[in-house]
């Protein structure tokens, strides 16, 4: 689904910047059932339910939560500067939806090499090492061999949600913990199918896959023992430091995995992770089900720079049809309203061996016996 370029006299819309965490709050919904919502939350509950009008939702905000209430202040915050939170809001909004983000995931165990558009970032070839001198006598330089590594601001992943009126109208918060599930959904699953597709080689629009190019290991079966064998060719291949490194793979091979038991050895893998050749490892939508990838996030450069999201009922979409040309949509005509989304995202391999994959693992060629049927 593409938005149209041009937007009808009158339209009101407000972008939000919404970046990381902020404190959760309990509330009750007009249903009786308590939830778990952040104060950025709440801020683009009024906002929505107001129709981009950020006046009005600040006295929808006051009236509901409070004067002195943060989701108030945040909407203030927003009539001056266009901006909602700070540069970890949009963590948090990731962080709280069911789906997992393979990137948060990996980050809180084994820190990626955070960067800035344009910042020069240095990353060595080879693990930094200190050496024993004599006092007084020269030091040498840990980090002899490295690589500069810039990342850009152009790739980005984005969408639009639409929704009824009346829906953000009498569902409240419970609306917004729907439209941002959904948009966290869709972002994870970007992400996860770019960073760990071993044909991405990236384009204008997207980073390239840190699998890209990477050594790979043709699976020879999805039983305990060949798996075995793949994961010891794949370490023989891998370059990264393993006490460091984590595996990644899709929330199903993580359950696959998991019904392997013994078969693996000492592994504990349930289906968002665990452990598996002693390292931790990550599960996570848009991860292909094929694929077995273990990385070292030392050496990969990660930009993450939040996002932004924007609520508009007066405009046009275009819808991608089934046949033929989009259809485009008016949102007023249809009594519609929308959601949309950007959040900007690079990433590079600062250098070589951080990254290797078992791939083309056929799952359904498992050998199973057929239950019998009394």
């Amino acid at each position: 689904m593409a938005e149209h370029g041009g937007t009808k006299s009158g339209t009101r819309s407000a972008t939000l910047k919404v970046t990381g965490p902020q404190p959760a709050g309990r509330l009750t919904d007009r249903q009786g059932a308590d939830m778990h919502t952040s104060e950025i939350a709440r801020a683009v509950a009024a906002l929505v339910r107001c129709k981009g009008d950020k006046t009005t939702a600040v006295k929808v905000a006051v009236a509901q939560w409070g004067e002195q209430s943060k989701a108030a202040a945040l909407l203030r915050q927003a009539i001056d500067t266009g901006s909602i939170g700070d540069e970890a809001s949009f963590a948090e909004l990731i962080a709280a939806v069911p789906s997992r983000s393979i990137i948060r995931a990996v980050d809180t165990i084994s820190p990626f090499r955070a960067a800035r558009p344009g910042m020069p970032v240095l990353v060595t070839s080879t693990p930094p090492e200190a050496t024993w001198r004599a006092e007084a006598q020269p030091i040498d330089v840990a980090s002899a061999e490295f690589e500069i590594v810039r990342l850009g601001a152009d790739h980005s992943i984005a969408g639009i949600i639409l929704f009824t009126r009346e829906a953000a109208s009498e569902l409240g918060e419970r609306f917004v913990r729907q439209i941002a599930n959904d948009i966290g959904a869709s972002i994870n699953s970007a992400e996860g199918r770019a960073m760990f597709d071993v044909t991405n080689a990236g384009s204008a629009s997207m980073p390239a896959s840190i699998l890209y190019g990477a050594p790979t290991i043709a699976s020879t079966g999805s039983t305990g023992e060949a798996l075995r064998a793949d994961i010891s060719a794949l370490l023989d291949a891998y370059g990264g430091d393993l006490s460091r490194s984590v595996w990644v793979c899709s929330p199903s091979t993580a359950a696959r995995l998991s019904m392997l038991g013994d078969g693996l050895q000492g592994a504990d893998v349930h289906v968002n992770g665990g452990y598996l050749a002693g390292m931790p490892l990550c599960a996570a939508s848009g991860v292909p089900n094929d694929v077995l990838a273990l990385i070292d996030p030392s050496g990969i450069v990660l930009y993450d720079g939040g996002g932004q999201v924007s609520v508009a009922d007066q405009t046009l979409v275009h819808v991608a049809a089934e046949q033929g040309d989009p259809e485009a949509i008016s949102l007023w005509q249809k009594n519609l309203a929308a959601t949309r989304f950007v959040r900007a995202l690079d990433w590079q391999a600062g250098r070589t061996g951080v990254a290797a994959a078992i791939t083309g693992i056929s799952w359904s060629s498992t050998t199973r016996t057929a239950p019998k049927v009394k």
